[in-house]
């Protein structure tokens, strides 16, 4: 009997069933911040080349076979220093010849004015002559036609010498042009020519090229929405592939007031310091040209996730201990900070560490909230 009851008191506990377990909601431990309304720089980056703040090419004012050429490629010269010089001989030649005509054109001036003095003075003393009847009408008439033609001839002699001292002025200029000197102190970057060659003035033919590389011009293309807010003067930054770790400062020396049609952009000119000639014409660099200040929603950029192989950006906003999945659209970025053009609203808590396992909807604990 006894055993009987053992045997069936363990058949009742074999046929007792167990309560199911619920499981236990996992909670991520996270840190948030708070989005807020800052300040914050806006700039807009272009790319441009560097092009020197003055260049020229180097022709003669006057044709003739070049002689001598005292520079080369690569030289720094100083304003009024000696390029190169033409040959003079048919210059010297025509001085001479303009100092001849001038000396003559005097010498004939002299002897026209000596003229019209004795001419004046016969007729001055014939006009009274004749008013008292001493001499006739005739020969009044005559005294007063070499009178007038000695006042002419006189004009005519001053006539001659202008043109006789023009003509020597022009020979005096053109035997100096025959020395090129550098109308600005800068580098020789180009020689297109050799001593020996001749000269030309039309069409002009190209001697040398020669730069101020002391500042520099880089035209920039920037978008139609930033033209409010570029203004001259404003701080541009620039770097180049070739110096990575300087970065220089240059700043907006004009503004083209002309919108290009087709790529909805207008161009800027930066004018750069350059005394240690670091950028060299030509070479491409890449400038950030500040906009000005702009208050605008941030967020740290730890709460910035993105999603991969798509470039969409999100983050987790905690509400109600749940974390909530939000697109956003982004902007300007400054060091740690990253604006948000859309989808967070100020004073939402954001998920700054703990949302790499997040999922839309999970149970979150904030161990900690961050100010920025």
């Amino acid at each position: 009997m006894f055993v009987f009851i053992s045997m069936g008191f363990t058949v009742l506990l074999g046929c007792k069933k167990e309560a199911p377990r619920v499981p236990q909601e996992e909670v991520f431990p996270v840190e948030v911040t708070p989005v807020k309304r800052m300040s914050l720089e806006r700039w807009e980056e272009a790319v441009g080349n560097v092009s020197p703040y003055q260049g020229v090419r180097i022709t003669p004012k006057v044709p003739g076979k070049i002689e001598a050429i005292y520079v080369k490629e690569g030289d720094q010269v100083k304003e009024g220093q000696a390029l190169v010089k033409l040959d003079q001989t048919d210059f010297l030649l025509a001085l001479e010849k303009a100092e001849a005509s001038y000396k003559s054109a005097e010498a004939q001036l002299e002897q026209a004015k000596l003229k019209l003095q004795d001419a004046e003075r016969d007729y001055q003393r014939a006009k009274v002559l004749f008013e008292e009847k001493v001499i006739s009408q005739k020969e009044y008439e005559k005294i007063e036609t070499n009178f007038k033609a000695a006042q002419a001839q006189y004009e005519l002699a001053q006539a001659q010498l202008k043109a006789a001292s023009s003509a020597l002025k022009q020979a005096q200029t053109e035997l100096k042009d025959t020395i090129i000197y550098a109308p600005f102190s800068g580098y020789i970057s180009a020689k297109f020519v050799d001593p020996g060659q001749r000269a030309y003035t039309m069409p002009p033919t190209d001697i040398l090229e020669l730069v101020d590389i002391s500042k520099v011009k880089i035209l920039l293309d920037l978008p139609e929405r930033d033209l409010p807010f570029v203004k001259p003067g404003a701080k541009v930054e620039i770097r180049s592939d070739a110096f990575p770790y300087l970065k220089l400062e240059g700043k907006v020396n004009r503004i083209y007031p002309k919108i290009d049609p087709y790529t909805r952009s207008f161009r800027v000119e930066v004018l750069l310091d350059n005394q240690k000639g670091i950028l060299k014409p030509g070479m491409f660099v890449n400038a950030r040209v500040f906009l000005g200040r702009e208050e605008t929603l941030v967020i740290p950029r730890d709460a910035l996730l993105r999603a991969p192989g798509t470039g969409i950006e999100y983050c987790f906003v905690v509400i109600d201990e749940r974390a909530q999945r939000r697109e956003v659209a982004t902007g300007i970025r400054e060091e740690n900070l990253v604006e948000i053009k859309q989808g967070l609203r100020e004073g939402e808590l954001v998920v700054t560490s703990g949302g790499q396992n997040l999922k839309a909807g999970a149970k979150v604990r904030i161990n900690k909230t961050v100010s920025l």
